[in-house]
């Protein structure tokens, strides 16, 4: 499996327990395939592998909503405070992974950010999108 990983196999892989893990390319190319849509949560590191493959992605980052500016008395009780160390690592990953995002959203409460990907779904498969070259054959 450690050559598979180095060899792009996998679109991100870890040990666990002692076993190895992993979301192989092929499984969501499969997906695709049988006319459906592979929604694959993955960690900001396995970004680049992805981009660089023949998925055709388009990578949604969630981002948490910043709250420095607000008291915390103006919170709705369906959202939560962020931690300050969360809030500076989404600053960090959006710094250093930002180029591969198609579409940042900023996370508010569960039931709108479901409906803004919902809608983000339905606009990708009803409108036109700009892809790579390398992936038109």
């Amino acid at each position: 499996m450690e050559r598979s990983i180095r060899g792009n196999v996998y679109v991100e892989a870890g040990m666990y327990g002692g076993h190895w893990y992993g979301t192989r390319m092929a499984a969501i190319r499969d997906i695709g395939k049988s006319g459906k849509t592979a929604i694959v949560p993955l960690y900001h590191s396995s970004l680049k592998v992805l981009k660089t493959s023949d998925l055709k992605p388009y990578v949604v980052y969630l981002k948490p909503k910043d709250q420095r500016s607000k008291a915390t008395a103006s919170h709705s009780s369906t959202e939560e405070l962020v931690d300050p160390a969360i809030m500076e690592e989404a600053r960090c990953i959006e710094t250093c992974f930002g180029h591969y995002f198609d579409l940042t959203l900023t996370v508010g409460t569960v039931k709108r950010t479901v409906e803004e990907l919902v809608q983000v779904a339905n606009r990708l498969q009803n409108e036109p999108q700009w892809m790579y070259s390398g992936w038109v054959r």
